[in-house]
């Protein structure tokens, strides 16, 4: 499946991803219209239903970011002094994050639509 970004016909922005991610979104947030994705069928995203989309697609962020921080904070040995503890958990959060299968592409495709909107465009779901 490949996103794309568009503004007027023009492409702004795509972003690639497969089946399983559209799995792993619909497992994340399946309340949200992310667990409706079709990874076979085409998709297209006006501005207003891209927002809602964006939002969600940030709620699964905000859940990761979390998640992660959630468990550092439970087995690592943290310093008590509030600005190093934040630097140090921020850090291991990235780490964590950028490791996770589906999180980098995730990123990509909160940029995606964060483009589409802010450029009074649209996003189009192109299925495999």
């Amino acid at each position: 499946m490949e996103w794309v970004a568009l503004r007027r016909g023009d492409v702004l922005a795509e972003v690639a991803t497969g089946a399983a991610f559209a799995d792993w979104l619909g497992a994340c947030a399946p309340t949200s219209p992310l667990a409706a994705i079709d990874p076979y069928r085409d998709l297209a995203l006006d501005g207003p239903t891209a927002a809602r989309w964006l939002d969600a697609l940030r709620a699964v962020r905000a859940a990761a970011i979390a998640a992660a921080r959630d468990d550092h904070e439970a087995r690592s040995h943290l310093p008590r002094e509030p600005a190093a503890r934040e630097r140090i958990l921020a850090t291991l959060i990235d780490q964590t994050l950028a490791r996770a299968p589906h999180h980098p592409a995730l990123a990509d495709l909160i940029a995606l639509f964060e483009l589409a909107i802010a450029e009074g465009g649209s996003v189009r779901l192109v299925g495999d």
